[in-house]
């Protein structure tokens, strides 16, 4: 189960951020950011039941990374844009 030690941090750094250096007359460019693909709407209806059980399974295995609701604090993939259906 996770959530065992400190968790990956993205890039190194604490907090999340990245780091700018510039030099005097240096023309350091950032590249420009990268945003998720938008959510697709499910093309299926949910089974009460099954959606039921995988929200146990989740809160016991996947919450603590993953985030409630799917939503990552950075730890972890935030699938709310994932591929997988």
């Amino acid at each position: 189960m996770g959530g065992q030690g400190d968790p990956p941090q993205p890039d190194g750094d604490p907090a999340g951020r990245g780091v700018n250096q510039h030099e005097a007359g240096g023309n350091n460019l950032q590249p420009p950011p990268v945003f998720p693909e938008p959510i697709r709407q499910a093309d299926f209806e949910v089974d009460a039941l099954l959606a039921e059980q995988g929200n146990t399974l989740w809160a016991r295995h996947c919450v603590l990374c993953h985030g409630a609701g799917v939503v990552s604090g950075g730890y972890a993939p935030d699938l709310r844009a994932s591929t997988i259906p």
